[in-house]
């Protein structure tokens, strides 16, 4: 590929391709406008499809310099990444050294911590960090210490469940399991410290990303799929501001082992990715729907003789992983995850019902179509756009599988319980949506021996990833 491509003399593709953005993004911003015009919002006057309330922070003197130095870092980062990829090659068709590799992943790791970081500043410098973290009554980190010990909070979960915050109540108490070790590393429960501790380890999940997309395709397709992911607007603006981000490196190492067992037979990859994925469950409720894209798969090998007794040893080796977890967590705490997810279901029909009280919203139907606007924006626009191409392109070598994980955001947008609460919740689900988006522009920038296409496409994700940090209010 041409390393040096530049964005000043676009090629055919990459002028078609930044049209198509842009009347996309035209035609989306006029169908949020006339939700908004005819009143027709969800709670709280938020804007339809969001979640987020329309609170611009650019037009505040105060916040100038926080969203100067956000556009400079940032920039500055995209420059970097630039030189790093041309001058180790890493988008060309050869396997890359795999010290090189390494280092590219530990480059990604820094991109998904400091670009959150600079983004969630925009806010007024720290307070856009820690903001979540400082709603006392409202997230996990306020129920660390809760039973005395992370083993009494598991043995008192049910017994403490009515005294929980908002969003442990709807929840397993991995989440705040987690922040309790962290806690417990650093010595302190301060909001900045853990917020800090949650964006480091949500930036760990591009190892299993990288390496689960790299043994679905190539290195290449993987190089620039995990630097799509990074700059997700959901995974930037959510990163620094909601403990949801802790979940993707379970999740994505989960599919990944998954992946692996498979592909190859593996009993030891089953057993891992059924472990993992017990992990998940006691982390939240919602992440059991992942578990579609496991029977699809199942599914699809099972018709290929090869692969069939594949199928078998999976699926074997994930049950036992998962009851060997879940049996380790009772006989250690006696606690009981069926009653757990009774009482969180309980909860969250008892949330709806009170939304519902102070302003009524449509039935659940409507949002299985609401829903997916939020996704697609939340995504990106670019990758959103760039998914449903290669949902709809029937050369590709891999249609089969694209067929599979178009059948999987569907029917995780049918398990997906909440009414709206699409930007930060649902983020295990954009893995789907990134991976074709992915493939999709490696093999354009392929065909067009130029990486202009994909590094015009980052820069307008980045482009999103600011504006909707600079109007809306996305902090949970």
């Amino acid at each position: 590929m041409k390393p040096n491509a530049t964005i000043t003399k676009l090629n055919a593709d990459t002028r078609t391709l930044l049209g198509t953005y842009i009347r996309t993004g035209i035609l989306y911003a006029l169908l949020i406008a006339f939700f908004w015009l005819i009143g027709y919002e969800t709670i709280y006057q938020h804007l339809t499809p969001f979640y987020a309330l329309m609170r611009p922070t650019i037009l505040h003197d105060e916040n100038t310099l926080w969203h100067i130095q956000s556009i400079i870092i940032v920039g500055v980062l995209i420059a970097i990444t630039i030189k790093i990829v041309n001058r180790f090659k890493l988008f060309d068709d050869t396997e890359p050294d795999p010290k090189i590799q390494r280092k590219f992943i530990a480059w990604c790791i820094l991109l998904a911590i400091i670009i959150p970081i600079s983004i969630a500043m925009m806010r007024g410098g720290f307070d856009g960090i820690t903001q979540a973290y400082d709603r006392h009554g409202y997230e996990y980190n306020s129920d660390i210490g809760k039973g005395g010990s992370i083993q009494g909070l598991f043995s008192e979960y049910e017994k403490n469940h009515q005294f929980l915050s908002m969003h442990a109540k709807v929840h397993p108490p991995g989440a705040i399991a987690l922040l309790w070790l962290m806690s417990m590393a650093t010595f302190t429960t301060s909001p900045l410290i853990l917020s800090f501790g949650t964006i480091l380890l949500g930036g760990l999940s591009v190892i299993p990303f990288y390496l689960w997309t790299r043994d679905l395709f190539n290195p290449r397709v993987a190089t620039q799929t995990t630097l799509l992911y990074i700059f997700v607007p959901t995974i930037v603006l959510f990163t620094a501001t909601s403990a949801d981000i802790m979940f993707m490196p379970f999740t994505l190492t989960t599919l990944m082992l998954f992946w692996r067992s498979i592909t190859q037979g593996s009993f030891k990859y089953a057993v891992l990715a059924g472990i993992f994925y017990a992990f998940c469950t006691l982390l939240s409720f919602s992440l059991i729907g992942i578990g579609a894209f496991f029977g699809l798969i199942g599914l699809w090998k099972l018709k290929e003789a090869e692969t069939r007794l594949h199928v078998i040893v999976t699926a074997s080796g994930m049950i036992i992983g998962l009851i060997a977890i879940h049996l380790a967590v009772y006989f250690w705490s006696d606690f009981n995850v069926f009653r757990a997810f009774e009482l969180c279901k309980a909860q969250f029909d008892l949330d709806q019902h009170h939304l519902d009280l102070n302003d009524p919203r449509p039935a659940s139907w409507v949002f299985k179509f609401i829903n997916p606007l939020c996704w697609f924006f939340f995504a990106g626009i670019p990758i959103s756009v760039l998914a449903i191409k290669q949902f709809i392109d029937r050369t590709s070598d891999h249609r089969t599988l694209f067929i599979v994980i178009a059948l999987t955001l569907f029917v995780l947008n049918l398990l997906y319980l909440a009414r709206g609460e699409g930007e930060r919740s649902a983020m295990y689900i954009m893995p789907f949506i990134v991976i074709p988006a992915g493939y999709y522009l490696a093999q354009l920038s392929q065909k067009n021996n130029s990486n202009q296409v994909f590094w015009m496409t980052l820069i307008l994700l980045a482009i999103q990833c600011w504006f909707t940090e600079a109007m809306l209010y996305t902090y949970w």
